[in-house]
Formats: C-alpha cells, structure tokens, sequence
C-alpha cells in the first residue's frame, strides 16, 4: 500500500511559499523506483540542476521559475528510507537553496523520526525562513 499527502505552507509576510509533497511505500525497492520517477517528473526542461549536499539516501536539486507564478523557486526530490519527498521553495524574490537545504534536512529528520516510530520532534527553530 502507499500513502500520499500534499501540502503548503505560505510565509508570514506572503512573499513566498513552502510546498511538499510525501509519498511512502511498502518498501525500499518500490520507494527507490518511486523516487526515479518523481525526479523525472518534477523538472521541467528550463529548470537547471544545482549542486546540493545529499538529503537523505539520495536527492537531487532544481532550480527555475514558477509556471504559476514565475517567481524563483528551488526545488528537491529526496528519498528517505520508504519514502519520496519533492519540495518546492517558491520566494517573490529570491528562493535562496540554502534555505531549501534546510527545510529538507529538516523534513528527511523528521520522515526517520516517523519511520524509526519515535516522536517526531525535529524543528526549524531559530531559522527564518
């Protein structure tokens, strides 16, 4: 069975947005195909891969503009034991991946917190995003 679950988060002065995207699966071989096809998926032809350290068993980083809203945005598709995440960190004006990479560091702690059934406890506090 897999689960799958969307969300946004928008910032406090509306100048940028958060949205995540998890899918877990049954186990690791069909979250490692999973993950093949979201990274596929995800990018768009004018979106440019960047150099990011790995989050999770492996990641890969985007950056481009929104079709949405054509703000910048950077953008990751993680693997993290069974389960796929693709985040995207749209901001007005600059959509900086260093704070990319903490949101998915972030998320990749809290998804083996989750999977190693403890309680899910790691934050972003102190970090203004």
């Amino acid at each position: 069975m897999t689960s799958h679950a969307e969300l946004q988060y928008d910032n406090a002065d509306s100048t940028g947005n958060v949205y995540i995207e998890l899918t877990a699966f049954d186990d690791v071989q069909s979250a490692r195909s999973g993950y093949e096809e979201r990274r596929k998926s995800y990018a768009s032809r004018q979106d440019r891969a960047i150099s990011m350290p790995t989050v999770g068993n492996v990641s890969m980083a985007r950056t481009g503009f929104s079709k949405v809203s054509g703000q910048p945005f950077v953008s990751i598709v993680m693997r993290v034991g069974t389960v796929v995440a693709a985040m995207a960190y749209t901001h007005e004006q600059n959509a900086d991946p260093q704070d990319m990479l903490a949101l998915a560091r972030l998320q990749a702690e809290r998804i083996q917190q989750a999977q190693q059934g403890g309680r899910v406890t790691a934050s972003l506090a102190g970090h203004k995003i």
